[in-house]
């Protein structure tokens, strides 16, 4: 089912009569517009044709945001990190069916798609309807039945389950940038929903968030400088804080043993696996020096793909 209809009918019926909920909605698609932003810094063509089809001006530049063009260089590598090796880990496996929460305004469906897979992309139907527009725009009518947006928020586990259904066989689901919003309730109610979509489905759920803070802090310390990572990874933690109006829960595992121990007794076998199969070639790296690049690919090594399977 299209979105574009119900969703406009939905945030006209929003905007009239629930106003705290359409000021929610707004600070979501500003987060979507900020991840999409650091993308098309990044140098994706695929992000840069969403950003310009979107026809927002950037929401964070030199004019709003302090220190921007430091903040800006590492947020747009970490997104392109995350961004590819999820790409590179489909490819990998081989997965047909891609189902992303949480989606934003990705540009990950044009790549999957072109690929021959199909793509559903979750979110709330403001942001929902939006991407569905950018994705339709750039792939067109030889794609229109392989991807497919819906209003499928977390917390709904037949609104999930049901956009599941738009797919067949084994599902990757993925998760990019959500959970570090959520405390262990939320992340415990969020996936015990995908264990529902698995279930029904098979295949695995894919993230990297329980280890958000180490993974930065590779990419800030061979440009930066050690002395840099904190402030840096204290002002983009408030800046999303700003910007979504919630609080980041960066602290919600105090290591890889406890994030294990919480994802075993929801039922999970987890998997750590490196983000790249081999030495990545991004394009993030065109503004970085040999040493630097050196240093990306020594990070492209990492196990900081966690991959979760029912036991």
């Amino acid at each position: 089912m299209r979105l574009k209809i119900w969703a406009a009918t939905l945030l006209m019926f929003v905007a009239l009569v629930a106003p705290a909920r359409a000021a929610e909605f707004e600070m979501i698609s500003y987060s979507a517009q900020v991840k999409l932003q650091w993308l098309a810094a990044a140098g994706i063509p695929e992000a840069q044709m969403f950003n310009k089809l979107l026809g927002k001006p950037d929401f964070f530049n030199k004019d709003n945001l302090r220190d921007f063009d430091r903040l800006e260089k590492v947020n747009a590598i970490y997104n392109e990190f995350c961004y590819a090796s999820f790409i590179d880990f489909i490819r990998a496996r081989d997965y047909k069916n891609v189902y992303e929460i949480g989606c934003s305004y990705s540009p990950r469906v044009v790549a999957l798609v072109r690929d021959g897979r199909k793509y559903v992309g979750a979110e709330l139907a403001a942001v929902a309807m939006i991407a569905d527009d950018l994705a339709d725009r750039v792939l067109g009518k030889k794609y229109r039945n392989q991807f497919e947006y819906f209003d499928a928020p977390v917390t709904d586990a037949e609104a999930m389950l049901g956009a599941a259904d738009f797919l067949n066989g084994e599902v990757c689901v993925i998760e990019q940038g959500l959970m570090i919003y959520f405390n262990r309730e939320q992340i415990a109610e969020m996936l015990v929903h995908v264990k529902e979509i698995l279930q029904a489905h098979g295949g695995c759920f894919v993230t990297s968030n329980f280890c958000r803070k180490p993974y930065f802090a590779q990419i800030v310390e061979p440009i930066y400088g050690a002395d840099a990572v904190e402030p840096l990874y204290r002002r983009t933690r408030m800046l999303y804080e700003d910007v979504l109006g919630d609080p980041m829960y960066d602290d919600t595992f105090t290591s890889d043993k406890d994030a294990l121990k919480f994802l075993n007794g929801l039922g999970f076998k987890v998997e750590q696996v490196p983000l790249f199969r081999a030495e990545p070639q991004l394009y993030s790296f065109s503004s970085l020096t040999s040493d630097q690049i050196s240093a990306m690919k020594r990070l492209a090594k990492q196990n900081y793909i966690w991959v979760l399977t029912l036991k």
